[in-house]
């Protein structure tokens, strides 16, 4: 473990120009995964994402298997000409092995189509997403639009030329696959990269931390992978049962923990302030992140009291929509949660630290609750009931940091974090470079620069909070639940009149026909300018909409034989572009009477955790309520560093049995039909996404 170096400089970082054109293709390649020098894979494991005329366009083998890196200028246009290289093969577990109409199988041992649910799609193409981007509905990846492969006999072109206006703030975006019901695999295979827009505030800060050379790019990323790490495995990191071709888990968690390409990597740093900007690019993984000493008994002599938390070196200064208005300094003994698709910007100030005495920091994940248990499966978070208690900041100062003989430490909590390879992420190696002598970073004018640009694309910062412009008004409210079949129903639902399933999205209105679900949190639903929703016992709803395509089409699929997809569903939720909305997002089981007495850690109604991404906007988390076992109802509820009216997100984490209010912006000039769904990318191709339209 921390044997490979962490992966920069092998990245196709490319510097795009205004109005220019990038050809990408899709190629299937050879990439290395370690370091080792005989860690040459046999054969082709990755689909990638290749840009023309780089280094990576040829049929050598690849340093990574990311990428590329594109960086664009804030309101410097770009076009991407798109281009599928990939080729007609069988889908595993189809009824005609050797039909043609499929994309080929990419090189990860996929799970077999047989093994998925009714109505779900075989591959016939990729689609690229730019994920938070703000372009017209041609450009964002609609999942019913693949790039396919030569003669296929759908009708769907090879390539095609999406145009990014990058007219929104600096911030980071990534672009992976979209693909109908196989996003899954596909994102898996490799297909993914990252987008910055850059302008004056990245000067900016590069001029505060010491230059643009402090900026480390980190794809957190899990794995299951061979003995030699030659090839990963997508289908050992779902389990199924043969027999009964069901899943002990349906979603992807694997055992190995990649950044930037490599298991494990280590990075040596200076005394300097970095700039660290995170995505997580798992499958269904969520992160808690935090920073340690793995060996805080390293120095001679023994410290009376060893620091074990660093997390008091990382200041975060930005989300997925961008710069946050003010910087937020975590303490030693913090973590901060991150989901599938949520990024984080990030200072790392090391001026202050001693490599004497703190050779090594360790960045860990401290959501391995299930797997310190024995669980097996491994759970999908739900929680911060999984954060792993004895590993946790309090039970370690309480342990660890107590002054005692120096051999008489307790050092099972910390074996415990080390001890699991899922808590353990990337290593820094500190070297004591006496040229060296930066300054610590300078709080106040960090605050000046994040402040200079809080007031941006839609929002205003009033001192407090991200808020309506004056003069603004909120449109509407939505509600939409996203559902677990916590209570394991079959047959057709009487609320939505389609089939339960693992995993859903309603869409939710006003009572009128149909059966009543019931939940204990008012939202009006019909006004104009309306109130902000409030908790009350047993508000019922009906269903508006509960399939991303027309139920009554919902289990055909798109085949040779039957050569495009399902009709759709048409969209109940139609915002107009410049408006502001309130959407009530809550993540629930399906029992009805809802009621905080069937809610249980590890009981029948605890559902998974949700990462909700929309296309096209950003939003502002402005509460948070859960469902709360005495009273049965709804009670506000606050996380420590989710930066509520704060941050600008596209991706937000909704935990087991709560309910968000998001505060939407859509933004003018941009109208049409846009998806969202969750970002656990396993929910997403089961089905747990629908659109909206703007007009």
């Amino acid at each position: 473990m921390f044997q490979n170096h962490l992966p920069i400089g092998e990245f196709d970082i490319y510097n795009a120009k205004k109005d220019e054109t990038v050809d990408i293709h899709i190629h299937v390649r050879k990439a290395k995964l370690s370091d080792n020098p005989n860690n040459d894979p046999p054969m082709d494991n990755v689909w990638r994402y290749i840009r023309k005329g780089s280094k990576e366009d040829g049929h050598g083998l690849l340093p990574v298997n990311l990428g590329p890196i594109l960086n664009v200028n804030r309101n410097a246009p770009l076009n991407v000409h798109w281009n599928n290289d990939l080729s007609s093969g069988s889908m595993q577990g189809m009824p005609d092995m050797g039909n043609p109409g499929y994309l080929q199988s990419p090189p990860i041992n996929p799970v077999p189509m047989d093994y998925m649910m009714p109505g779900m799609n075989g591959s016939v193409g990729t689609v690229a997403h730019l994920h938070g981007a703000k372009v017209l509905p041609g450009a964002d990846g609609w999942p019913l639009t693949p790039l396919s492969f030569p003669c296929n006999p759908y009708g769907f072109p090879t390539s095609a030329t999406y145009h990014y206006p990058n007219d929104q703030r600096a911030c980071m975006l990534w672009f992976h696959d979209h693909g109908m019901d196989n996003t899954g695999p596909q994102v898996y295979a490799g297909l993914a990269g990252l987008y910055f827009v850059r302008d004056e505030s990245d000067a900016s800060l590069f001029d505060l931390i010491g230059g643009a050379a402090q900026e480390i790019p980190l794809v957190i990323q899990d794995r299951m992978v061979d003995c030699d790490y030659c090839c990963v495995d997508y289908l050992t990191g779902r389990p199924v049962n043969p027999a009964d071709k069901t899943f002990d888990r349906p979603e992807f968690l694997g055992e190995t923990i990649f950044v930037n390409g490599r298991a494990w990597p280590h990075h040596e740093l200076s005394r300097k302030v970095y700039r660290l900007r995170v995505l997580n690019g798992s499958n269904a993984r969520t992160y808690a992140l935090a920073l340690i000493d793995p060996n805080p008994w390293a120095s001679t002599p023994i410290p009376s009291q060893p620091e074990v938390w660093h997390s008091d070196l990382l200041t975060v200064i930005g989300n997925d929509g961008g710069l946050l208005p003010v910087s937020k300094t975590l303490a030693a003994t913090d973590y901060i949660l991150l989901a599938p698709g949520e990024r984080l910007d990030l200072l790392l100030d090391l001026t202050g630290v001693d490599p004497a005495v703190t050779g090594k920091l360790r960045l860990v994940n401290l959501a391995v609750n299930s797997l310190h248990n024995g669980d097996w499966p491994e759970a999908i978070f739900q929680t911060e009931n999984d954060i792993n208690t004895s590993a946790s900041p309090a039970y370690v100062a309480a342990s660890i940091l107590k002054p005692v003989p120096s051999d008489a430490y307790d050092r099972t909590p910390l074996a415990s974090i080390t001890g699991i390879k899922q808590a353990n992420i990337l290593q820094f190696c500190l070297k004591d470079d006496p040229k060296v002598k930066a300054a610590a970073l300078d709080r106040a004018k960090l605050d000046q620069i994040l402040h200079a640009h809080a007031d941006e694309d839609g929002f205003f910062w009033d001192g407090k909070l991200l808020t309506l412009p004056a003069g603004k008004t909120v449109a509407r409210n939505r509600l939409v639940l996203l559902m677990n079949n916590t209570s394991q129903l079959n047959g057709a639902s009487p609320y939505s009149g389609v089939d339960w399933q693992d995993t859903q999205i309603w869409e939710m209105q006003a009572t009128g026909g149909g059966a009543p679900f019931a939940i204990p949190f008012y939202v009006d639903l019909t006004s104009a300018n309306p109130a902000p929703g409030n908790p009350v016992a047993g508000q019922n709803y009906k269903v508006a909409r509960a399939t991303f395509f027309d139920p009554k089409t919902e289990n055909q699929t798109i085949s040779p034989q039957n050569p495009h997809y399902p009709a759709l569903q048409p969209s109940s939720i139609k915002p107009a572009a410049g408006s502001y909305e309130r959407w009530y997002v809550a993540n629930i089981g399906n029992q009805q009477p809802l009621s905080a007495a069937i809610i249980t850690q590890g009981g029948p109604a605890v559902p998974d955790m949700h990462p909700f991404h929309m296309h096209l906007v950003n939003f502002v988390v402005q509460r948070r309520f859960v469902l709360n076992p005495t009273s049965n109802g709804f009670v506000p509820v606050s996380h420590a560093n989710t930066f509520d009216n704060e941050a600008r997100h596209d991706t937000v984490r909704i935990q087991s049995n709560e309910l968000l209010e998001l505060l939407v912006y859509f933004p003018p000039g941009y109208s049409g039909r846009y998806p969202y769904h969750c970002h656990l990318v396993e929910h997403e191709d089961m089905g747990m996404m629908l659109h909206f339209e703007v007009s």
